[in-house]
């Protein structure tokens, strides 16, 4: 087992989780935007107004309304929130599966003055401390936000632009990746925010941290590294180990990367759900049954096979959760009727699919892990250090949290 005292046991290139102090981090800030053309990301939001090809279920646009501290209603004015359905037609009609919340100008200023005013303390060390303060920051500086978030829990995914992580390393194989504890601090502060805690996996050995993974393009890289850029099948993070899968996944973009068409659909389950029940309905107690599939584990987690599993459970639409590996390949039909459902499944995903977020640097991505599946199309990779990179984080609720964070 692992402890919170001993995660830098896990990788020895970890770089210190120790809290820089003020004085240099600021002087770091100050040579962001030229080390990673990074700052208050541009996108198809303009300020205060969120605009986008898919059709809008409901906007707020309050982009006129001044500035104002924490207890002042221009908190609330000056977010841009756009809620749409998952696509357009069909069953999905209706549905608010995706929000986008893009933070207004100071917003991103705030929550880094926040970060770095807090006691220091190293997440390796006591990551409760870690996601208390860091909660504590961004409820000082981004408070509404947060607000805005909890109070849509049951949407599929939910996506937050205008972040500043910080100044970073060049995307590289190693860890190391960024120079300021602001991602970690970001993704640590929402999960508590929102009940949850970070939480890591003791079966995954290639992971750069156990709690903030770098995710980039590694040659020849195995599962978890994001490989040569190959694409990606539909997906729920750790569905292997079944309920002891996270909640809650963040993806925190730090750099964009070299392919600007490089996308992160994702899927509504209750949407999916829905198209099955109405297309092929006799696939659900299939989906269901234990005996139908077999689960291969990862490589990177031992391979073999995992414990008895169906892919679906569930009895209804609002319940539903499709537990799919990354790689369909892995997912083993025991016989033929099996394997016809797992097909009519995969035949519906690429319609109801939303494919509108390409991740630029600066965003938050909450992908509901239970409520929903995501994947990543093609990209290329340049190799050359400016390669995409991410960092995720998997949410756990906090009544199920494990001894040290780690299962």
């Amino acid at each position: 087992g692992f402890s919170s005292n001993n995660f830098g046991m896990w990788y020895s290139r970890c770089a210190p989780s120790t809290m820089m102090s003020k004085q240099p981090l600021e002087a770091a800030l100050a040579v962001n935007s030229r080390d990673n053309e990074q700052g208050i990301c541009t996108s198809d939001f303009q300020q205060g107004i969120c605009t986008n090809d898919f059709e809008m279920g409901e906007t707020i646009d309050r982009s006129n309304a001044p500035e104002g501290g924490v207890d002042s209603e221009s908190d609330t004015a000056s977010v841009a929130v756009a809620v749409h359905p998952i696509h357009s037609s069909g069953v999905a009609s209706g549905t608010s599966a995706l929000m986008q919340i893009k933070l207004a100008s100071g917003e991103a200023a705030r929550v880094v003055s926040e970060i770095l005013d807090m006691d220091p303390v190293s997440y390796d060390d006591n990551v409760e401390k870690f996601e208390e303060d860091s909660a504590a920051a961004l409820d000082r500086s981004v408070g509404r936000v947060v607000d805005l978030v909890r109070q849509n829990l049951t949407a599929a995914a939910i996506r937050i632009q205008g972040f500043d992580f910080g100044p970073l390393f060049p995307t590289a194989e190693a860890r190391c990746s960024h120079r300021t504890h602001i991602p970690a601090a970001v993704a640590a502060g929402l999960a508590r925010s929102l009940g949850l805690g970070v939480v890591g996996y003791s079966a995954e050995k290639i992971y750069s941290h156990p709690l903030f993974h770098d995710i980039r393009p590694v040659q020849g890289g195995k599962e978890g590294s994001n490989g040569s850029g190959e694409p990606l099948n539909f997906h729920m993070d750790m569905s292997y180990e079944f309920t002891k899968a996270p909640e809650w996944l963040a993806l925190l973009c730090l750099r964009e990367g070299v392919d600007p068409d490089v996308k992160t659909p994702s899927i509504s389950n209750r949407v999916l759900y829905s198209s099955l029940e109405e297309s092929y309905p006799e696939d659900l107690a299939i989906l269901k049954d234990l005996a139908s599939y077999k689960i291969e584990r990862p490589p990177s987690a031992g391979g073999g096979f995992a414990e008895e599993m169906p892919l679906l459970t569930g009895d209804r639409a609002d319940d539903a959760t499709f537990w799919l590996r990354v790689h369909h390949d892995r997912i083993v039909p025991q016989n033929e009727r099996a394997k016809t459902a797992f097909s009519h499944m995969q035949s519906l995903m690429d319609e109801i699919a939303d494919n509108s977020v390409h991740l630029v640097a600066g965003d938050v991505f909450l992908i509901n892990n239970w409520k929903s599946l995501h994947t990543r199309t093609k990209f290329k990779a340049a190799f050359n250090e400016k390669d995409r990179l991410l960092q995720r984080s998997y949410f756990k609720e906090r009544s199920y949290l494990p001894e040290g964070r780690i299962f």
